[in-house]
């Protein structure tokens, strides 16, 4: 059996914090003009909390690619991707009914394809899936690191060059190749599980903190600058599959490993962290539901200042989606397949 890794737990949390953190600030960056300061305050935001998908992944790597941990297909199916199968349509259902608009083909299509917010089920059932595989990847070392050359060069390298002036012609041949074998999420899952094993002295540690607070500064100034220069909300630089949110998750994780993996003191402070950790999958599914409540609340509605606007707005949202996510865990047949 697995010993239980605290730092996987604390990474799961303020990763949650963060999803919640994108959440407001997306939807607060197309309130503001460009340029003002509470855009600006919503941009950095924003922009710090962009590891937060990769890591939930690269957790979910370093968890099942694990060789002690034992994974058959008839179990992956049976109970982890069944699992997420049941929630996936559980929450859309909720979300489809709170979103009736009368239309059931609009309905329908919300049921299947779930809210904006679940696309993270697709991906990681997508990724469960192909788990025998990369755990055979996974064997050789060797092997892995060659995987995860292909994945840096096919998934952020080539696609980032593509988009250089005058490398059109770059993007047509990446089209055709069609290397789908290592791209996509494949990185940070496999790069989870690498990461997790990799022994870095504190010189090489140092660098990559380094890089990923230049990759974090680097995603607000590029967003700005992008943004102004179109005229609109410029997302571009947010994307997971941009090399300055890689470079930062990467960051973050390799800093959970080493900073954040001391054991609780005590029992209490143990439960604790095991409990916040497991309500975090039901938070995240569940604080759209509260995000669209809190938007419409005048109380929060009619505050003049911003930073205590964003502040009330999370914190709400991560106590109400808390609450929501500790109850439906009470209940055994709904923990076992909903949260």
């Amino acid at each position: 059996m697995q010993k239980r890794v605290y730092y996987y737990d604390r990474l799961r949390i303020l990763s949650a914090v963060a999803v919640v953190l994108i959440h407001i600030c997306g939807a607060e960056l197309f309130r503001h003009g460009l340029g003002t300061y509470a855009w600006q305050m919503c941009n950095i935001l924003d922009s710090f909390a962009r590891f937060a998908v990769p890591v939930f992944i690269m957790i979910s790597g370093a968890l099942f690619l694990n060789p002690e941990k034992k994974v058959d297909i008839k179990t992956l199916y049976g109970k982890t991707i069944l699992r997420i199968v049941i929630s996936f349509l559980f929450w859309s259902i909720v979300y489809a009914v709170i979103n009736y608009n009368g239309n059931i083909t609009d309905f329908a299509k919300n049921v299947l394809l779930g809210h904006y917010h679940m696309y993270f089920l697709f991906i990681i059932a997508s990724l469960y899936a192909a788990v025998p595989v990369y755990r055979k990847i996974c064997e050789d070392e060797k092997i892995m690191r060659y995987f995860l050359i292909l994945c840096l060069a096919f998934t952020f390298l080539l696609p980032a060059a593509a988009k250089l002036p005058h490398m059109s012609i770059a993007s047509d041949m990446l089209d055709k190749a069609k290397f789908n074998l290592v791209t996509g999420y494949s990185a940070y899952f496999v790069g989870g599980y690498y990461l997790s094993r990799m022994e870095l002295s504190k010189k090489r540690r140092v660098i990559i903190y380094s890089l990923g607070i230049f990759a974090f500064f680097t995603t607000a100034l590029f967003t700005h600058n992008a943004s102004l220069q179109a005229g609109v909300v410029c997302e571009e630089y947010y994307s997971y599959f941009s090399g300055n949110v890689l470079v930062q998750s990467v960051a973050v994780f390799v800093f959970g490993k080493h900073h954040l993996n001391s054991e609780p003191k005590g029992a209490a402070s143990e439960k604790l962290l095991a409990t916040l950790s497991k309500l975090t999958f039901g938070v995240y599914l569940s604080h759209v539901l509260i995000l669209d409540a809190l938007r419409s609340w005048q109380p929060l509605r009619s505050m003049s200042s911003i930073p205590a606007y964003l502040l009330s707005e999370l914190l709400l949202t991560l106590f109400l989606s808390g609450i929501i996510s500790y109850i439906l865990n009470k209940i055994p047949i709904v923990r076992k397949y909903i949260v």
